[in-house]
């Protein structure tokens, strides 16, 4: 089967090293490209925030399979398949728009959680849009809400890990303006 063969080879020596050529490439790439954003930012608080998405894949892996009968065997197994997916999401999409938010001081744990949401809004909206079955094209409205709500929840997850990992403030509150002035 296709996911053992994955699973064998991401476990493998080569395998953690290509997984960990997903996260490096893309962070070396960005870093040459936006160097102050990416100062900003910095290259520890990157490297906490993959840290934590990996941690939360973990976590996520374990509440999926145990509630319903698994093995701490089978969870393991999970876990690495759903790093075929999480890790390019990590470092493809989540640490540039974080650089970028960082860019202009935005960065936030709530417009990270934000741009989650967005995320799996737009993937469901292209599978609506483009549907890959009979059904798909049958049912567009069902095939949005079921893609947003099986993407929104991991893309959100991982937004908000990367987030919390590499220590972004939650929320940031615009700045106070001197006793009497006044804003109009």
């Amino acid at each position: 089967m296709a996911p053992d063969f994955a699973f064998h080879y991401l476990s493998s020596p080569l395998g953690v090293g290509l997984l960990l050529a997903i996260l490096g490439l893309p962070t070396a790439f960005v870093r040459v490209i936006a160097k102050r954003s990416f100062q900003r930012l910095g290259l520890r608080l990157i490297a906490q925030g993959y840290c934590a998405v990996i941690a939360a894949s973990f976590v996520l892996s374990v509440l999926v399979v145990l509630p319903g009968g698994g093995s701490m065997e089978r969870a393991e197994y999970v876990f690495i398949l759903s790093l075929i997916f999480v890790l390019p999401l990590a470092s493809f999409v989540v640490m540039p728009i974080s650089v970028g938010l960082a860019r202009v001081g935005a960065a936030t744990v709530a417009l990270m959680a934000a741009a989650g949401v967005m995320s799996a809004l737009a993937l469901g909206a292209l599978k609506a849009a483009y549907p890959s079955n009979e059904w798909g094209r049958a049912h567009r409205f069902e095939a949005f809400i079921d893609t947003t709500l099986a993407i929104g929840a991991i893309a959100t997850v991982v937004f908000c890990a990367f987030a919390l990992g590499a220590r972004l403030p939650l929320w940031r509150f615009p700045p106070r303006l001197p006793e009497g002035s006044e804003t109009t």
